[in-house]
This record gives structure tokens, sequence and C-alpha cells, in this order.
């Protein structure tokens, strides 16, 4: 029987999946309560906690997309939010999730999206600035409450 687990270990690995889905920039770990940052070929982002990260409850950051020079952007559509655990292909919770646009265009508050477990984590930030859609990565790792 040890030898049956140690194929299926060898075969599969032992993560949760994999995405191959790829974006165009992102940032290097940060601590959790700290701001981050990042950017690709058409915006930049920032996003703030306000309640959070936490494991296995809701958490709430606050996000501005900027232009690559830092001004704000003519127009900023579509905008879409995901935490996403890169190293095991699957996202967070984001069933009770809610995004508010603000009377600021290129400023939204998303709460209620909860990391599931401890580790590196991304939120990929997706909109469409000045007509080009984009993402951006912004990761950071979430430690055990």
């Amino acid at each position: 029987m040890r030898i049956f687990y140690l194929l299926v270990f060898l075969l599969f690995g032992f993560g949760c999946g994999n995405n191959d889905i790829k974006d165009a920039g992102s940032t290097d770990l940060n601590k959790p309560g700290m701001g981050l940052q990042g950017q690709n070929q058409i915006f930049k982002v920032q996003a703030q906690w306000l309640e959070g990260p936490f494991v296995g409850q809701a958490s709430k950051v606050d996000v501005q997309i900027f232009e690559l020079d830092d001004s704000l952007p003519e127009s900023v559509e579509d905008f879409d939010f995901l935490p996403y655990m890169e190293i095991h292909g699957h996202p967070g919770s984001t069933r009770k999730m809610r995004i508010e646009s603000t009377s600021e265009k290129n400023r939204f508050l998303v709460s209620g999206f909860t990391l599931i477990m401890p580790g590196p984590w991304e939120l990929w930030v997706t909109a469409v600035v000045n007509g080009n859609k984009g993402r951006v990565s912004l990761s950071f790792e979430a430690n055990g409450n």
C-alpha cells in the first residue's frame, strides 16, 4: 500500500492543480497588512488592505488604478477581481464577494472574499483602462490568523 501512495505522489504531485494563465506583471511578496503595488504594460494598480488579509474569514481591500505615469485614467471599465493561489491552482472563496464602485472612477472597494488557506496568494485585478484590457497580479503572503 505504501508503494501505491508513493507512486500516486510521484505521478500526480502534491499541489491542488495548475494554471497556465500568466499576466504581464506582478509584485514581489508583501507582508500582510501592507499596501500592494503592481503594473503591466497598460496600467498600474495600488491596493491597501482595509480588513485582512485573513485566512478563513472575509477580507476587504481598496483598489486604485492609474496610468503608467501615475495620472488618473480617462476610463476604467469591466473591473474584475479574483484572489488566486497560483501554487495550488485555485481561487479563494468569492461567493460573498462584493465590488463597489466609488465616486472616483479609478477606485473600487472589494469585500467579502475569503482566503481559504495560508500561503502565497495573488490578487488578480483585471480591467479595461482607456479601451485596453489587462491584468495585474498583486502578490502577498497570507498567514494563519
